[in-house]
Formats: structure tokens, C-alpha cells, sequence
């Protein structure tokens, strides 16, 4: 295989893969979002969406620079959210949101 083939490959190969991660990621809604070391939270609202079966992620981003040498770097989360389960996650979060400020169970 030439050089000139092999580079058209590559780059198809790398134009494949970069179309394969925006669609990827287009699939998926941030529905919450929190900064620093508030993370139990949008956590415990995880555990509670997946246990109902709804596809969601954390994904964590890191907030810059830590020129003080700091391990504990502030950071964000985002909760996102499959767009086909975007309902039964609303629907879901809003009798979650209504059981913690009632201390009632949750119901199913």
C-alpha cells in the first residue's frame, strides 16, 4: 500500500471514529449539574434513576489549572440523561424531589 493510500485510510479512519463520538454524545441530555465537592447529591439522583431502569451517566470534568497543588481538585459533574428516557426521568425525579421535601415513600 502506498503512503498516499494509507494516509486517505487513516484519516477516513479518524473522520469514522470522530462521527461515531458526536453521534454518540448527542444521544444524551444533561438534565443536572454541580460544582465542587456538593457531588453526594446528584449521586444519590443517579442511583435512584438507574435503579427505575433509566439510562444515565455521570460524566466529571475537571475545573483547570491546581497551581497550589491542591489533590482535591474542584470539579464539576453532569447528570445526563438517554433523550428516549428523558420522560420517565422526569416523571420519576419529580416523585423523588416531592418524597424527600414530604419524608412519604417513594412510590413505584
Amino acid at each position: 500500500m502506498t503512503i498516499k493510500k494509507t494516509f486517505v485510510v487513516s484519516l477516513a479512519s479518524v473522520f469514522i471514529f470522530l462521527v461515531a463520538i458526536v453521534f454518540r454524545s448527542s444521544h444524551w441530555k444533561t438534565i443536572r449539574s454541580v460544582s465542587g465537592q456538593h457531588t453526594d447529591d446528584l449521586r444519590e439522583t443517579l442511583a435512584f434513576l438507574e435503579s427505575r431502569g433509566i439510562r444515565c451517566r455521570l460524566l466529571a470534568e475537571e475545573a483547570g489549572d491546581d497551581s497550589a497543588g491542591d489533590f482535591l481538585k474542584p470539579f464539576g459533574l453532569e447528570l445526563q440523561v438517554h433523550e428516549e428516557d428523558l420522560q420517565d426521568a422526569a416523571r420519576a425525579l419529580s416523585r423523588y424531589e416531592h418524597s424527600r421535601f414530604t419524608g412519604s415513600g417513594i412510590a413505584p
